[in-house]
C-alpha cells in the first residue's frame, strides 16, 4: 500500500470517448451573385458560392434563393479552367454552355433521384474521372472534389464559374455566378461563360494543421516508489502525488508544462489524459513526460532521446510508457568508477593516506562522494560504487559531467570535465580505470613533472 492518495479512481468518460473529425479547411472565400436576374424559379437563382479547400479536397458550397429539398429538379454545374487549352465549344454534358477561354473540367450535379455528381475531364474529348461528392440542405448544395484529380496542388490557381441549369438535355446556363446580369433569354441559350470577364479565380492554400486528439499514458511506478521509500535527500524524480503534477510536453506545445497538458491519475500509478495536438497528418511529434519538481524524465532505453509518435489519425492513443523506461521490477545496478593516482603520487603532488580522494559531478550536485583505495599492491587505485535502483538491463548509462578531486590540499582535476556513455549489460558494471588529470602515460614512462623515465608504454 503506497502513501499516495488515489485521487481519480475513474477516468473521465469524455477523455476516452471517440471523436469524429474532418480535415481542417480554410475559411471560405465568398463569391456573391446578384439575385433575381434569372428567367426561372428561385432554386435556379444563385445567391453566392463559398469556395474553400482542405489538404485534399476543393469544396464548393452553392447558396440558392430557394429550397432545393422541397424543389429538387435543378442542376448545378461548375466549369473550371486549370491550364492552357481545353474545350472552347462545349462541356461534359454536351449542354449549350461553353467557355471560349478553354474548359478543362466540368462538374455536373443533380439533387433529385438521390443526388449525384460527376467530374468530367477534357483532353481531346470529354470523359468522367475521379469521385466527387454532393450533399444538400435547405437552400444549399455542397460539392466536394479531390483536387488532385484535376491535376491541382496546394498553391495552384484556377478560374471557374458556377452555373445553374434545368432537367432538359438542351437547357443552358440559366444563372451564372460570374455574370451579374441575366445570362440567357431562353432555356436553350446558348451561353459562353467567357463572355463575362473577369471570371472568379481561386488559389489552393495550405490549410491549418488539424487538431488531433491524442491520449497519452504513463506509468509513474518508479517515481511513486522513490517517494514512498522516504530517502534523504529525496530523489529529484520522486513523485508526491498529493502535491506534484505530471505533464506531457513536446514540440507540439513548445515543450511547455501548461495546465491543459496535465495528466490525470487514473490508477494507483497510471496517469493519462487526452489533449489537443495541432500537427500535420503523417508528421511525427517529439515528447517526454515531466514532473513539476521540476524534472523531465530521462529515457534510459534510448540514451535520453525524446519519445516519438507519428500522427496517423485525428484520434489516437500513444503507446503506454513507463517514466524513464523504468519499472519497479528492474534491478539495482552498481557502477564502479576507478582512478589511478600512481603518477600523481610519484610526482610528489599527492600523498596516499593523507589526501582523501572523491568523485564529484552533476550526479551529486558537485558534492563529494568518497572513494577508497584498493589493497596492496594497487593501493594507489581508488574506487567508488554508485548504485542506481530500478535500472533495466540494456539501458543506456550516461554519467553526466564529473571530475576526481582530493583534499588536502584541495585539488581538482584539470579541465575538461569527464563524461561517458555506456550500455548496462549486467547489475555490476565496472568502468575502465582512468588516470588522474587525463594523463596518457603509465608510471615508468614519465611523471607529471615531465621528468622522463624508462619507457614502459602509454595507457591504452
Amino acid at each position: 500500500m503506497t502513501k499516495q492518495s488515489f485521487k481519480h479512481a475513474v477516468f473521465a468518460a469524455s477523455l476516452m470517448a471517440a471523436t469524429t473529425l474532418t480535415p481542417s479547411a480554410l475559411k471560405a472565400t465568398v463569391y456573391n451573385d446578384v439575385t433575381g436576374e434569372t428567367i426561372s424559379v428561385p432554386i435556379i437563382d444563385i445567391v453566392k458560392v463559398e469556395v474553400s479547400n482542405n489538404i485534399a479536397d476543393l469544396i464548393f458550397k452553392i447558396d440558392l434563393n430557394g429550397d432545393v429539398v422541397a424543389t429538387d429538379w435543378g442542376k448545378y454545374c461548375i466549369a473550371i479552367d486549370t491550364t492552357g487549352g481545353g474545350d472552347t465549344l462545349g462541356n461534359g454534358w454536351n449542354r449549350p454552355i461553353s467557355m471560349s477561354a478553354g474548359m478543362d473540367y466540368w462538374v455536373g450535379s443533380w439533387v433529385d433521384s438521390g443526388n449525384g455528381v460527376q467530374l468530367w475531364q477534357y483532353t481531346t474529348s470529354w470523359a468522367t474521372t475521379g469521385g466527387p461528392n454532393i450533399s444538400k440542405s435547405g437552400s444549399n448544395v455542397t460539392i466536394t472534389v479531390p483536387f488532385s484529380q484535376m491535376g491541382l496542388n496546394i498553391g495552384s490557381n484556377f478560374t471557374f464559374d458556377v452555373v445553374s441549369t434545368g432537367g432538359g438535355g438542351g437547357d443552358s446556363a440559366i444563372d451564372s455566378l460570374a455574370n451579374p446580369a441575366q445570362s440567357v433569354a431562353t432555356w436553350a441559350g446558348p451561353y459562353d461563360i467567357s463572355s463575362y470577364s473577369p471570371l472568379p479565380s481561386y488559389t489552393l492554400v495550405q490549410p491549418p494543421d488539424p487538431t488531433n486528439k491524442v491520449t497519452f499514458l504513463v506509468d509513474m511506478q518508479v517515481p511513486i516508489a522513490l517517494w514512498d521509500e522516504g530517502g534523504f535527500p529525496v530523489p529529484l524524480d520522486a513523485l508526491d502525488t498529493n502535491n506534484q503534477a505530471v505533464f506531457v510536453r513536446g514540440n507540439f506545445n513548445g515543450w511547455n508544462a501548461s495546465s491543459e497538458y496535465a495528466l490525470i491519475q487514473v490508477g494507483p500509478t497510471l496517469f493519462s489524459n487526452t489533449v489537443d495536438v495541432v500537427w500535420p497528418n503523417n508528421g511525427t511529434i517529439l515528447y517526454k513526460f515531466y514532473i513539476d519538481t521540476p524534472v523531465e524524465e530521462t529515457t534510459v532505453m534510448s540514451c535520453n532521446a525524446s519519445r516519438t509518435l507519428q500522427i496517423t489519425s485525428l484520434t489516437m492513443t500513444a503507446p503506454l510508457a513507463y517514466w524513464g523506461d523504468r519499472k519497479t521490477s528492474d534491478p539495482t545496478v552498481n557502477v564502479t568508477y576507478s582512478v589511478d593516482m600512481s603518477l600523481r603520487e610519484a610526482s610528489g603532488l599527492f600523498t596516499n593516506g593523507v589526501s582523501a580522494v572523491s568523485l564529484r559531478g552533476s550526479f551529486n550536485g558537485w558534492g563529494t562522494t568518497a572513494m577508497t583505495n584498493r589493497p596492496a599492491p594497487d593501493t594507489n587505485i581508488f574506487d567508488v560504487v554508485l548504485s542506481y535502483p530500478y535500472t533495466p538491463i540494456g539501458s543506456c548509462y550516461n554519467s553526466g559531467f564529473y571530475k576526481f578531486y582530493y583534499n588536502p590540499p584541495e585539488t581538482w582535476e584539470n579541465d575538461p570535465n569527464r563524461s561517458l556513455t555506456t550500455t548496462i549489460t549486467n547489475v555490476n558494471t565496472v568502468l575502465p580505470t582512468v588516470y588522474w588529470n587525463h594523463n596518457p602515460y603509465r608510471l615508468g614512462w614519465r611523471d607529471e613533472t615531465g621528468v622522463g623515465k624508462s619507457e614502459m608504454g602509454k595507457q591504452g
